[in-house]
């Protein structure tokens, strides 16, 4: 396979490289700093991935897991359109993996206690990163740190403020605390010709069937796993409709990731 530097980012729309529903701070950032040194610490000297021909590389090794939908999760559009993967690789290491599926079922768990439909499904809307990307969405002011985990395939992130409802073989709904007018610029980038996704969205419901149990279960399980040191777990713009919950799998328990 042959190797380059080239950036996928210089053909897309800039509604997919700089819009966003939140805005970092510098606070944000600095805390987000602080929230990670464990996990950095932990993947310290492990590989990072410089682009994304050396990720896809590493998975045709056996060294990333593709990431597929399952009954508990769900990753978004832009990981399950081929189209994009030279953007937005599907995979992560074998460890972070099975720290996702181990969280899922936890949440599962929890969500049944809760009284979630079994049709619901977590939204995975982060997995393995090169560094191009990551320093790119450093330099615009994302909510990003430089040696990130996930430059190694070591994190993942899960939306806090949306998740799918998957009914049979129909498309699958998506149900966000994010208005549909706040949806539109990145779906109607998605779905130009450049990215190809035209057709692949799901349907949006109102924001007024958002049910907090999914989240909350969530959480609730991520806390269980952290505090037994399986995890670093980082909520993201916390009480905004943008929360996400970041997820670092530890390596020296989840291994496979180097």
């Amino acid at each position: 396979m042959t190797m380059t530097n080239r950036d996928p980012s210089q053909t897309l729309p800039p509604e997919v490289i700089l819009r966003g529903y939140s805005r970092a701070t510098d606070q944000d950032i600095e805390a987000a700093r602080q929230a990670t040194g464990v996990e950095r610490e932990w993947y310290d000297g492990y590989t990072r991935y410089p682009d994304v021909d050396r990720i896809k590389a590493a998975y045709s090794l056996g060294r990333l897991v593709k990431v597929f939908p399952t009954d508990l999760y769900r990753p978004i559009t832009r990981f399950l359109n081929p189209v994009l993967h030279d953007r937005w690789p599907p995979f992560l290491s074998e460890g972070a993996y099975i720290a996702l599926d181990s969280l899922a079922v936890m949440w599962r768990r929890q969500a049944d206690v809760f009284g979630v439909g079994s049709e619901v499904r977590l939204s995975v809307t982060s997995l393995t990163r090169s560094v191009v990307y990551q320093d790119e969405l450093i330099a615009n002011g994302k909510l990003a740190v430089a040696d990130s985990t996930h430059t190694a395939g070591g994190a993942f992130d899960i939306d806090l403020s949306g998740y799918y409802e998957v009914n049979g073989t129909n498309t699958p709904a998506v149900i966000s605390l994010r208005t549909p007018e706040e949806q539109a610029p990145i779906r109607q980038a998605f779905n130009g010709r450049e990215l190809g996704a035209a057709g692949m969205h799901p349907f949006i419901r109102p924001t007024s069937e958002f049910d907090p149990a999914v989240s909350l279960a969530l959480v609730a399980a991520a806390d269980a796993m952290a505090e037994e040191g399986l995890i670093n777990r980082v909520v993201e713009f916390p009480g905004t409709n943008n929360s996400c919950l970041h997820i670092a799998a530890n390596p020296n328990v989840f291994t496979g990731s180097r």
